[in-house]
Formats: structure tokens, sequence, C-alpha cells
């Protein structure tokens, strides 16, 4: 599996995650897949392992919501790569004035209850589900023993596609940034 989390359905079954377009920091580099934080403005920026994590991205728009991919040359001053969709490998490099000038958005995906999958640095056992997980950076989890304490993520279910991965997990945000906003 690509790194990056995917989403794979939320907590209360039928239910659509909540999704936000935000500013994307200038001179970032968001992938489909990264985590994201917020910073004190409202513009996302990739999370590290410090961080609380505000969402998952899951597009890039315009200003207007219009896809990244079918805006044209003129109205996107980054850089553009890969491909668009969610599970594409789209990647948008910020300009350093896109707060001010173009206004490239990440759609995110804000939401607490979603759940997401994650292929993670190392190998999870069933002794983790429950447990706490740290970013190794913004599109994968760290190699490491799950926390009985605090983690960005929370392992729910262990190789959710049932193919033997022992380092596929699906998680969902436990160290969310919309709960902990005045914190930072």
């Amino acid at each position: 599996m690509a790194a990056g989390f995917k989403l794979y359905g939320h907590m209360f079954g039928c239910q659509a995650p909540m999704t936000q377009d935000l500013l994307i920091m200038g001179s970032e580099v968001i992938t489909l897949g990264d985590a994201v934080d917020m910073d004190t403005l409202g513009c996302v920026k990739p999370a590290d392992d410090t961080d609380y994590v505000y969402g998952i991205v899951v597009g890039l728009v315009g200003p207007d919501g219009t896809p990244l991919s079918k805006l044209p040359d003129g109205d996107v001053d980054g850089t553009r790569t890969g491909n668009a969709g969610q599970y594409g490998s789209e990647t948008y490099t910020a300009a350093s004035d896109n707060t001010t000038d173009k206004k490239i958005k990440a759609r995110v995906i804000a939401d607490p209850f979603a759940l997401f999958m994650n292929d993670t640095a190392g190998s999870i056992a069933q002794a983790d589900v429950g447990q706490f997980f740290d970013l190794l950076d913004e599109d994968q989890l760290k190699d490491q023993d799950g926390h009985l304490t605090a983690g960005a993520f929370q392992l729910v279910k262990l190789d959710p596609d049932g193919d033997a991965d022992a380092s596929k997990g699906l998680f969902r945000i436990a160290e969310w940034q919309g709960f902990n906003y005045a914190q930072r």
C-alpha cells in the first residue's frame, strides 16, 4: 500500500465525514493522504510528530472549490504533480504568497470519528488495538508499540483488508486539533 492515510469509513456507520476547504500555508508541500495541522490563522501545513492533527487531505482545490487539476494554469502559482482523486498521488507545493494571492486550499476530512487505513512503519499486533500511535511524518505512523495514554492516532482494527499485512491498521484521529485548538 502506498504511504498516506486512506478514508475507510466512519465510527458511526454510514455517516459522511466532515470536510473543510482550508487555505494552505505559503511554501508548504501537501499530498493527498497527508495528516495536517492548522496554524493560528486557519491555514494548514503537514503535521509532524509533535502536532495535534486537524485532519487528512482528500483533495486540492481552488478558492471556489474547483479541483486543482481543473484550474487554468494562470490560477495556480505553486507546483502541482501527480494524479488527482482520493487515492491518487497529487501533490501541491504552494507559492510563498498562497495565503494572499491564488489561495489554493486543501480539502480536509476534519472528523475525529472518521476511520483511516495506514500502512505503519512496522508491525502492529492485537495487543495494540485501542492503543495510541504517533506520526513518523505527515503520511505514516511510527514503528512502535502502541501507547496506553496518548498519541495522534488510535488503532481501531488490525489488517482491515484481511490480506495478512501486519503493518496495516484502521485508525482514528485521537489528538484532534479541533478539540485542542485553544491549547495550541
